[in-house]
């Protein structure tokens, strides 16, 4: 029985029983402590020159993230745990923070790596923790979770190889020799002092009634116009104030840095969210265009259709920000669902330089080929392949693929969906005048496969046969 069989019958069994439950004890191996060696030329003395730089290569399993963590990032593999690499020994220490890279998971189109940073000194970090990588890093993370409890922050860095070759013509597409052997994760510099915000609210509350407005006051400014958000100053109201605050307070979910002070009508008829900052909290040296506010209207799906309404005015106020939806009129009864807030905010915290170097393997699953080639849906598809995590294909469609669902069908009859993730569009024709679009898409199966087994392609109803 092959590995990725073994894999395979994991990811059916996790199907069947809705998750990892017993999966999580990890065997503890044998400490064995050797020199970490850099593997990258010129600039591996660079990377060694901190004296305080402490990096080891620790013959250990993941089980020192502690099971929890190791738990999420199951959870967030979720059918593709079994067939994810465990890397071990890959930890840097510096400064009191260690860096490990637990986990990754990727053939030569698309991947992801897992890593912690972990306080062994103190309390320093929480769940703001940024990361200033290196130039040289081929690896750049995003916080996906932070457990107080060990002090110990969890990263996911995506990757992507596929690179879809336009000079001269359309269909070189080609995933030969993308991927490397190595992987470089370079961190320069910890900060918990750049907080981003991502969290939202229920509107349910918002009633017709006009709240209690100010008007603009000498310390208020205006930080984003109407002239940034590409409408015409026509849609504004006569009257510019703001709300008065602390008349609908509320939390925002995702975040204690940020708070709803007033969410409602104003005197001048239309919808503002003022919110509220913590003490510490500001945007003083942060580009306000970062600072993105929607409303979404009740029970609407977040699609690549999305329905919204946007923040054209945005006022720095006592305390925070007062945000102006001028399109949502009171008594137009417009059916609020959420408001949603996206960006960046400065926030009390500690900057912790590095650096932090770590070299580890990639182990990856390669894809394969398809000797098909030809019409599909009247777009000219000229490259298909295949692998256990993906399906991408090179054409000259002009964007219709990319809200396609497509279907592997195994040659049991069995129907995996895949739906459509990371891809391009380009007309590479028009410097010469002339439109010829050049566009590769990738489709993210729901499982995994074992190439072998699949049958035929199904996208727009069309058959792409597997051989």
């Amino acid at each position: 029985m092959t590995e990725l069989r073994k894999a395979l019958e994991l990811a059916e069994a996790v199907i069947k029983t809705g998750g990892f439950d017993g999966l999580s004890e990890i065997p503890e191996g044998d400490p064995e402590e050797k020199a970490f060696t850099a593997k990258r030329g010129g600039s591996a003395l660079r990377r060694g020159a901190a004296a305080a730089l402490v990096c080891t290569a620790l013959c250990v399993t993941a089980v020192a993230a502690g099971p929890s963590l190791w738990q999420y990032i199951q959870a967030r593999q979720g059918p593709f745990a079994g067939l994810a690499q465990t890397v071990e020994g890959a930890v840097c220490t510096s400064g009191g923070i260690e860096i490990q890279v637990l986990s990754a998971l990727a053939d030569d189109v698309r991947g992801e790596v897992y890593f912690t940073v972990r306080d062994v000194e103190g309390d320093r970090l929480d769940s703001q923790l940024t990361l200033r990588c290196g130039a040289d890093s081929d690896l750049a993370g995003r916080l996906v979770e932070y457990d107080s409890e060990s002090r110990t922050a969890l990263f996911a860095a995506g990757m992507s190889y596929y690179r879809p070759q336009t000079e001269g013509a359309v269909g070189l597409g080609t995933t030969g020799g993308a991927v490397p052997d190595t992987l470089h994760l370079a961190v320069e510099r910890l900060t918990t002092r750049q907080g981003e915000l991502d969290a939202g609210a229920s509107c349910a509350g918002v009633t017709a009634a006009l709240l209690d407005s100010l008007p603009l006051g000498e310390g208020d400014r205006v930080v984003m116009g109407v002239e940034e958000s590409g409408y015409p100053a026509s849609i504004l109201p006569d009257e510019r104030v703001v709300l008065a605050p602390g008349q609908t307070p509320m939390p925002l979910e995702g975040t204690g840095d940020v708070t709803i002070s007033s969410m409602g009508f104003a005197s001048d008829g239309r919808f503002h969210v003022r919110v509220a900052y913590a003490p510490g909290i500001g945007h003083e040296d942060l580009d306000m265009g970062y600072f993105l506010a929607r409303v979404y209207p009740r029970d609407e799906r977040r699609t690549a259709e999305e329905k919204y309404w946007r923040a054209t005015v945005i006022t720095q106020v006592e305390g925070g920000l007062d945000v102006l939806f001028p399109l949502i009129k009171a008594g137009e009864e417009a059916e609020l669902g959420e408001v949603y807030f996206y960006g960046g905010y400065e926030r009390p915290g500690v900057d912790i330089d590095g650096p932090w170097s770590i070299d580890f393997p990639l182990e990856h699953y390669p894809s394969a080929v398809l000797e098909w080639t030809g019409t599909l849906a009247g777009r000219r598809v000229d490259h298909v392949t295949v692998s256990p995590l993906t399906v991408t294909m090179d054409s000259d469609d002009t964007g219709g693929f990319s809200t396609a669902e497509l279907t592997v069908v195994l040659k049991d009859g069995t129907e995996v969906p895949a739906a459509c993730g990371a891809g391009r569009y380009a007309n590479v024709g028009e410097g010469a005048g002339a439109e010829v679009w050049d566009a590769y898409n990738t489709w993210e199966l729901e499982r995994p496969v074992e190439v072998a087994e699949i049958d035929h392609l199904l996208l727009l109803g069309e058959h792409i046969p597997v051989s």
